[in-house]
């Protein structure tokens, strides 16, 4: 069961906002996914990738025009996904088999159209529009390494 954070209005327009654009960033890596869909996003959107080693994972950052996605990736597993730019990712690539739980939490509650914070035992997803983008991140806490900072998650 999701919890909710946030105000109490246009919860739904934040549900079109976050599952009804026509999302350019169409991305094939997904929370809980291999590392090797990771490195094809780069090349399927033809954008430069950057891998940054921590101590129990790595940040994949794949950089286009429209902003940046950042996978989170320990033990071959896609554990969290960050992303920021002027356009929002495919969320139902980027949640993958999350994706129809999210969508049931968000469409039913009102809620602030600005931001979208949601928890459960398993998913935390944070949405925010900005004035000229978005940012957001999703982590599905039991693939998260032991020891590891969510608020790196950026």
């Amino acid at each position: 069961m999701f919890s909710r954070r946030g105000g109490n209005r246009g919860w739904r327009r934040a549900g079109a906002l976050v599952i009804g654009l026509g999302l350019p960033w169409v991305c094939q890596a997904s929370l809980g996914g291999d590392v090797r869909t990771v490195l094809a996003d780069a090349e399927q959107l033809n954008a430069t990738a950057q891998v940054t080693l921590a101590t129990s994972y790595q940040v994949h950052e794949i950089t286009t025009s429209s902003g940046q996605v950042r996978e989170y990736v320990a033990h071959g597993v896609v554990f969290a996904v960050a992303w920021s730019g002027r356009s929002m990712p495919n969320l139902d690539a980027l949640l993958g088999v999350h994706a129809q739980e999210f969508r049931a939490a968000v469409a039913p509650q009102p809620g602030n159209h600005h931001r979208v914070s949601l928890e459960s035992d398993h998913l935390k997803v944070y949405l925010r529009q900005l004035p000229r983008g978005f940012e957001g991140r999703v982590v599905a806490a039991a693939l998260v390494p032991e020891g590891v900072d969510l608020t790196l998650v950026r």
